[in-house]
């Protein structure tokens, strides 16, 4: 799968949140932290990180670990899809 495939959405819940938050979900076409897309998403970084976990909460986010005490990426899409690390390009 890439992150390019159609998916279906059945959840009303995932549908209107879909709806209402596309434009913060593109932010993270690139896995990346919700602390660094909230300037761009014009919000405080705390308001960022509550979008994002209710996000993962419908699997509208995947939440990607870089590593032992590395704060955690976001990335949308397909859930289990592999990204490169952006330090380190694997």
């Amino acid at each position: 799968m890439t992150l390019h495939d159609p998916r279906r959405i059945t959840d009303p819940h995932a549908a209107r949140a879909l709806r209402q938050h596309h434009a913060f979900l593109g932010l993270f076409v690139q896995p990346q932290s919700p602390s660094s897309v909230a300037g761009s998403a014009g919000m405080a970084a705390n308001l960022a990180h509550h979008h994002a976990r209710k996000l993962a909460a419908l699997g509208l986010l995947h939440e990607q670990r870089r590593g032992e005490g590395a704060r955690p990426a976001h990335g949308a899409g397909v859930p289990g899809a592999q990204h490169p690390d952006p330090a380190t390009g694997q």
